[in-house]
């Protein structure tokens, strides 16, 4: 290290290592744990510091098997490259549809014995498991990038953590809307509410459709108070003038938005065989609906929420945007689209 013209002396590190919040940190870090997802055949997610590791099965015993050797192989990366395991921070999840029960005596463990070593149990740790069951409601869903996840895909937790963020973005809308000029509160809208609105939308929206009233609701509670109008005004026509997006539209926006890059293989490569066209599927026939979407049968009504469902099915009932190739042309006539005022009858009861 060079300071005012001097070096220091020279030390040997037994381990490679930046200093936290240098400009190289995060590419370093990033180039460090590369390998990662070659240590192991989970489907491997990696967001910074943050990895989930992914894997299916009918059977859960062979599941619980094949992810506890798995997780073994990820325990020597972590040794062969120096670093710890956060266990306190990791949990696991069995995502299962409420009808099929799991057994509350199931357990996952990390081993962090080293091979052809003495086998030493104060290494082998129990991994916590998020479940509905759970006694601390904390820990019956899990939070990964800002979305909680439950064991039965219901996005209940993620709908009450949404909810009491706008609500609180609606409090404090409410104390200033007889202070600012209309540009200035809906400005703020945007900044604080409608950006929640805005995020991971292709997920959340697939919990029920009384979740989502609920964030309705509150949306036109917000619209209601940046347009200073009565709490029985109907918000169609405030929408309309605010040029702002009601709830099922956004929804509607982040699909087609989303499916636009499946459709024009721009998305990134792990989709590239999530969805198939009927031409894909039968390049042989001359099909009138050949540009749509095939869609997955649904075996159970959870399923038809799921974003596998739900976004090809989106795209499939929406011909007259999927043309515009150019993502510019398409973004212009989408907006045109679900600009176009709704019925105030489809609003839910208050």
């Amino acid at each position: 290290m060079e300071v005012n013209g001097k070096l220091s002396e020279p030390a040997h590190l037994d381990a490679l290592s930046v200093f936290q919040g240098t400009s190289l940190g995060p590419i370093l870090f990033l180039c460090f744990i590369n390998d990662l997802p070659r240590a192991t055949d989970l489907f491997t997610v990696l967001y910074a510091d943050d990895t989930t590791g992914l894997d299916s099965d009918t059977d859960l015993p062979t599941l619980m098997s094949r992810v506890s050797s798995e997780l073994n192989k990820m325990a020597e990366w972590f040794q062969s490259n120096r670093m710890a395991l956060n266990i306190s921070k990791t949990k696991y999840i069995i995502f299962h549809v409420p009808s099929k029960k799991v057994d509350p005596d199931v357990t996952l463990c990390f081993d962090t014995n080293l091979p052809n070593t003495p086998h030493n149990p104060a290494l082998v740790t129990q991994i916590e498991r998020i479940h509905n069951n759970h006694v601390n409601p904390k820990q019956q869903s899990f939070k990964l990038l800002g979305i909680y996840f439950d064991e039965n895909l219901s996005f209940n937790h993620n709908t009450t953590a949404l909810t009491s963020k706008l609500s609180r973005s609606i409090f404090f809308l409410n104390r200033v809307k007889h202070t600012l000029t209309p540009k200035a509160l809906k400005s703020l809208y945007t900044s604080f509410f409608h950006s929640h609105l805005l995020y991971c939308t292709n997920i959340y929206s697939c919990t029920s459709q009384n979740n989502l009233n609920k964030i309705f609701l509150l949306q036109k509670k917000a619209i209601r108070i940046i347009t200073k109008s009565s709490y029985t005004a109907h918000t169609d026509q405030l929408f309309s003038k605010l040029h702002i997006l009601p709830l099922d539209r956004v929804i509607t926006q982040a699909k087609l938005t989303f499916m636009h890059s499946i459709y024009y293989e721009y998305a990134p490569p792990s989709f590239t065989t999530t969805w198939q066209t009927l031409s894909q599927r039968n390049p042989d026939l001359n099909l009138r609906n050949a540009t749509d979407f095939l869609i997955p049968y649904p075996r159970i009504e959870l399923y038809k929420r799921l974003p596998i469902y739900t976004l090809p099915t989106t795209w499939n009932s929406h011909e007259t945007v999927r043309y515009y190739a150019n993502i510019t042309t398409f973004k212009i006539a989408l907006q045109e689209l679900l600009h176009t005022p709704a019925s105030d009858a489809a609003e839910p009861n208050e």
